[in-house]
């Protein structure tokens, strides 16, 4: 069976690969501190082994077969074990504190837990189940939850996120569909019912980076996913 990618799918929108970036900033941060002696002895090792953490990952997701995107993710998981292994040495030689190593260790696990995860979907995919479920995901009120995610001073407001022209209402916040304001109600109808709603236009930019990054959640966990359509 070989695994659908979306053509205008990203790595990098795959959390495993988001957080596993942030680990390799933080190694070539913590290796900057290393003793010269170390330039090409623990400093180049760690912040090799970290590199091909993300490379993998990147790697892994291009890939069309189950079977060769687990082995690069697997790959993934055994680079990551590696700089575990050679951030303890740095903590037993006195080359980083007791609380940077935790904190840093602390996160790597996070990366191994969705590494696993991106392991399970592809060994899932490779063989079609007998049974499955059906799971339907819903983002409600998008738009406008999208705009009050962006400014925080809006939530607990009602909000009517407004289409190209201002003159419809294609999502309205939960506190301003208590007050009967509906999707695609005209803007006119809307103020109506909720005098005071602040009016915003929709931000469609940042609604596809929201759309992504739940797209991305659910890949990480769900062995299929198929989308069928967007409904506002």
């Amino acid at each position: 069976m070989i695994a659908h990618v979306d053509a205008d799918a990203f790595f990098a929108d795959l959390h495993a690969w988001q957080h596993g970036h942030n680990l390799v900033l933080d190694i070539y941060q913590i290796t900057k501190q290393f003793p010269h002696e170390e330039q090409f002895g623990l400093t180049n090792q760690l912040r090799r082994a970290a590199v091909s953490i993300t490379s993998n990952i990147a790697e892994g997701f291009r890939r069309q077969g189950p079977k060769e995107k687990a082995q690069f993710y697997r790959t993934a998981l055994g680079s990551l074990t590696e700089v575990q292994n050679q951030l303890l040495i740095a903590k037993d030689v006195k080359y980083i504190d007791q609380a940077s190593f935790q904190d840093i260790a602390y996160r790597s696990v996070r990366v191994a837990k969705l590494l696993n995860g991106l392991i399970k979907k592809a060994k899932t995919v490779s063989v079609i189940p007998h049974t499955f479920m059906l799971c339907h995901i819903d983002a409600d009120a998008f738009f406008a939850s999208v705009l009050q995610r962006k400014h925080p001073k809006l939530r607990g407001k009602p909000l009517l996120a407004l289409g190209m022209g201002g003159g419809c209402v294609i999502a309205a916040s939960y506190e301003a569909k208590a007050k009967g304001v509906k999707t695609g109600m005209r803007l006119v109808d809307a103020r109506k019912l909720c005098r005071g709603a602040v009016e915003m236009p929709s931000d469609f930019e940042e609604t596809a980076v929201a759309s992504r990054q739940i797209s991305s959640m659910l890949e990480e966990q769900c062995p299929v996913m198929q989308l069928l359509a967007v409904i506002t």
